[in-house]
């Protein structure tokens, strides 16, 4: 009696060996981690086992205490489970961010050569430039949408990448032509909403997945959302009023394209970090608190 709260002993528990259970006191009824709710009440009315407690005779409590054993057994099978499912996920998850990552890198290589007016490159070089900036985005919303058991947001942000990889191959092929029709302003416009709304649905995904594992990076993913899609919509305003308003529309147009890029190179970043972070729970054994 003096080793259980209970009354019971420990050796004629079945489940002992299976909970790896160093006994009552050290184990569930442990005053620091226990998750006995005997021992918790014996605890807190200053008793030392039940015996002791003039409520004893009817204690629904202490009543249970023969299945407490088999539960503690059931919950240790289950988060037991619950990890190596939470592993499974987290691999996958870990080998999908890296994509995104490496992804990010001839993205901004093709973006560059796909730009006229930052580059001075031949005809053939911006080809190949639009060429691999569209297979790149299409790789990634790809990726995307294969997230999508983790966060059903990937799925989200996957369909409106591949929206917006159609509108800006359609802008691109218009403003190569010789002669650019009024409307194809549209398209500018279109890819603009397009890519904001594509973005929110990725990073809040990315901040879901890692709301429990890594609560840190998470917060910093949704802070990097509204400064992005601040910087979006600033550049995206500014080329709508750079001919009418040039100055402002240009300090505008500026302003959101440094923006984009600063968020860029701390989206790349983040990811790598947020793969670390999967590839973490991959790594860490289960413990049964017990």
């Amino acid at each position: 009696m003096d080793d259980t709260y209970c009354g019971k002993k420990c050796e004629d528990c079945a489940s002992r060996e299976a909970l790896n259970c160093p006994g009552c006191q050290k184990g569930p009824g442990s005053i620091i981690k226990g998750d006995c709710p005997l021992a918790i009440c014996c605890v807190r009315k200053c008793l030392d086992n039940c015996k002791t407690c003039n409520q004893s005779t009817y204690c629904e409590l202490l009543s249970q205490s023969n299945c407490a054993a088999d539960e503690r057994l059931r919950k240790a099978e289950q988060g037991k489970l619950r990890q190596e499912t939470n592993a499974v996920s987290a691999g996958k998850l870990t080998e999908e961010f890296r994509l995104l990552f490496w992804l990010w890198f001839p993205l901004l290589i093709s973006g560059l050569l796909s730009s006229d007016s930052l580059l001075p490159l031949s005809e053939t070089f911006i080809l190949f430039g639009n060429v691999l900036n569209i297979a790149c985005y299409i790789a990634y919303a790809v990726t995307l949408l294969f997230m999508a058991s983790s966060d059903t947001r990937y799925r989200s942000s996957g369909i409106f990448l591949l929206l917006f990889v159609l509108c800006e191959a359609f802008r691109r092929i218009l403003s190569g032509g010789s002669e650019v029709p009024e409307w194809a302003g549209i398209f500018d416009i279109l890819s603009s909403v397009l890519c904001i709304i594509s973005k929110y649905f990725e990073i809040n995904a990315h901040s879901g997945v890692l709301e429990k594992l890594d609560s840190d990076l998470s917060d910093k993913w949704k802070k990097l959302l509204k400064i992005d899609i601040a910087s979006l919509l600033i550049s995206s305003v500014g080329a709508l009023i750079i001919s009418f308003l040039p100055i402002l529309g240009t300090i505008a147009t500026l302003a959101g394209l440094i923006g984009i890029l600063i968020c860029e190179i701390i989206e790349i970043v983040y990811l790598k970090r947020s793969a670390d972070s999967m590839r973490l729970i991959q790594t860490v054994p289960f413990k049964d608190n017990n």
